[in-house]
């Protein structure tokens, strides 16, 4: 949560969109820290599939990535 503050804070004007575990995704836009979330059940390949077809639909200016896995 403290590393999302700080983008929306370093870019204001930005669209943030959120890649979560499944279930977690309704904590950051009850916060309205992101404007989408994408939630992924890492059991099922298929999210991943799908995660990868939604944001190839979409442009981004920045990736921002702390973890070491996708």
């Amino acid at each position: 949560i403290p590393l999302i503050k700080r983008i929306r804070k370093k870019f204001p004007d930005h669209t943030i969109s959120l890649v979560c575990r499944s279930g977690c995704g309704d904590i950051f836009k009850e916060l309205v820290l992101v404007d989408q979330v994408f939630e992924v059940n890492k059991a099922r390949k298929s999210d991943y599939r799908q995660l990868i077809l939604n944001l190839k639909k979409q442009s981004y200016d920045y990736i921002f990535s702390p973890h070491y896995s996708f």
